[in-house]
């Protein structure tokens, strides 16, 4: 995790270099919102090509229950890319209910053109009692071969919000970090020095050219 206070003073000085004026919190603020999900987009769109977790991405994977009804399960509000799901099984004990036994069933991924021949297939057809469960994704829903149950999902989540919070010293008018209200950054600390730049770029700084820089800038093009 990044310290929002260290990675401002880092932006603050290298700004105060390249340009005069002053650099507010309020506008790093802003611009840290938009460099948290541009680096995270740049990784998210090289782990869809590679299918290659690196270690960038790993504070923002995540496990969660999904409730299946009527077969779908809705995506998690934070949800951009998922890396696999399971069907959780839950077999009642012999004592009414008691203890049951949870047996988690991967799932296996049939394509729209592919999903009703499956199911008229007595081999491919999804049976539980043979540890066979299907789904595909339609309509910005999850379609599982099962009526009920809970799906478990390991997925990316978009990153949250990163703020730094502040006061303003009554005496200079200073404004002064406050840890309290602040929300750090979920990225790894190798990540700063990406963060910086990006920003930097933002703000109309000239830096050196990297190939995320490129793709920043071919971003940011894409939606002038």
């Amino acid at each position: 995790m990044i310290n929002v206070n260290n990675l401002y003073i880092r932006v603050k000085d290298l700004s105060q270099k390249n340009r005069a004026g002053y650099f507010s919190v309020d506008e790093y603020n802003r611009h840290l919102q938009d460099a948290l999900n541009l680096l995270f987009e740049y990784y998210a769109e090289d782990f869809e090509k590679t299918g290659k977790i690196i270690d960038s991405l790993r504070p923002f994977i995540k496990k969660g229950d999904l409730a299946i009804s009527n077969s779908f399960c809705d995506f998690p509000t934070d949800y951009r890319h998922y890396l696999s799901l399971a069907y959780r099984n839950v077999v009642n004990s012999e004592t009414c209910g008691e203890n049951p036994t949870i047996d988690i069933i991967g799932m296996d991924y049939r394509a729209t053109d592919e999903w009703d021949d499956a199911n008229d297939s007595p081999i491919r057809k999804p049976n539980i009692a043979k540890r066979v469960v299907a789904y595909r994704f339609i309509n910005s829903q999850i379609e599982v071969s099962q009526q009920r149950g809970t799906v478990q999902m390991t997925y990316l989540s978009k990153p949250t919000g990163a703020v730094m919070g502040y006061t303003v010293d009554s005496g200079t008018l200073e404004e002064v970090y406050n840890a309290g209200t602040s929300v750090q950054i979920p990225f790894l600390e190798q990540d700063e020095t990406n963060l910086t730049d990006i920003i930097l770029f933002l703000l109309g700084i000239q830096i050196r050219e990297t190939s995320l820089i490129q793709w920043v800038s071919a971003k940011r093009q894409m939606f002038k």
